[in-house]
């Protein structure tokens, strides 16, 4: 009764269609995470489809990378509602544009989330795209040098996007020779998005070290949410939320020998870093469930 929402996709037509189907009752078209290169060139038309339907228009961006598209997009914008979920991104369009995106936080559905009993083989999980910026070569090579010949580890990788020419296709050949070189190293390949709840449930730990700053970091998220401890360097927009969180060890140095030893103090003590892994999620349901993030942006479109 109090009007309609359309969340936007990068398909101009379909868009459009969803308008025409709901009429009159629509109040904004919010533009998610439109940030990417391919499909920054269209956030000028679905303004422009907005400022037609005399509707209002958002744009949420995540990654925000530095891409001259994105650059033009933003620089050209007539609306001034930028929403970002994390104050290092928001610093990064202001740089960028001069503009000040409103803060407002990711989430996701905790319930598909479910801790589970620790896994019985030491198992790591590592979900996320494979590319140079995620460096999940790290995470192997760290996981690698902490098994030995009386500790085999699992190690889940996981891409949800096929591979492609050009970089991806170089780094993926980069990949698998790494792994062939890790006798030690049992790697599980899992593509299938749906499977990504049971990759944390059958694993001891997740590492996220990420070459190139987060926007947020859904995976520590996700991890915690399922009650399984994190090996991360903080940056980016994970500052924003992960700093002194129980569950999380962040390794003394850079060196993947720091990462190492953080990797056998959680597998030593299991139980210890499950519960304050645990602890960290029961902090989070409070702000990053799906719950209360919609509320806060149902706030946020009626406060505007």
């Amino acid at each position: 009764s109090d009007g309609s929402i359309v969340c936007a996709n990068r398909f101009r037509a379909a868009t459009q269609r969803l308008l025409d189907e709901l009429g009159g009752t629509v109040d904004a078209i919010h533009s998610h995470n439109f940030h990417a290169p391919r499909v920054a060139h269209l956030i000028p038309v679905l303004e422009a489809i907005a400022t037609a339907n005399r509707i209002q228009h958002y744009h949420t961006l995540h990654d925000v990378p530095l891409s001259k598209q994105l650059h033009n997009a933003l620089t050209e914008l007539r609306t001034t509602n930028l929403i970002t979920q994390s104050r290092y991104n928001a610093n990064r369009i202001r740089l960028l544009t001069g503009k000040n995106p409103d803060l407002l936080p990711v989430g996701i559905d905790f319930s598909l989330f479910t801790p589970g009993c620790a896994s019985e083989q030491p198992s790591i999980a590592c979900p996320g795209r494979i590319s140079y910026g995620k460096n999940p070569i790290e995470a192997i090579l760290a996981a690698s040098r902490a098994s030995d010949t009386s500790r085999t580890l699992r190690f889940f990788l996981s891409d949800l996007e096929a591979p492609t020419a050009g970089k991806t296709s170089e780094y993926l050949r980069e990949l698998t020779y790494f792994i062939s070189a890790c006798p030690n190293l049992q790697v599980e390949y899992l593509r299938d998005p749906h499977c990504v709840p049971d990759i944390y449930l059958r694993s001891s730990l997740t590492i996220a070290l990420p070459a190139n700053p987060e926007g947020f970091g859904l995976v520590p998220l996700e991890s915690l949410a399922s009650g399984v401890p994190v090996v991360t360097q903080p940056n980016g927009g994970l500052l924003d939320w992960i700093t002194d969180l129980p569950g999380v060890s962040v390794p003394a140095g850079t060196s993947t020998s720091s990462c190492v030893e953080a990797i056998h103090d959680i597998l030593d003590h299991q139980e210890y870093w499950r519960e304050a892994a645990l602890q960290a999620r029961h902090r989070l349901m409070a702000t990053y469930d799906i719950g209360p993030v919609f509320l806060a942006h149902l706030s946020y479109y009626r406060s505007v």
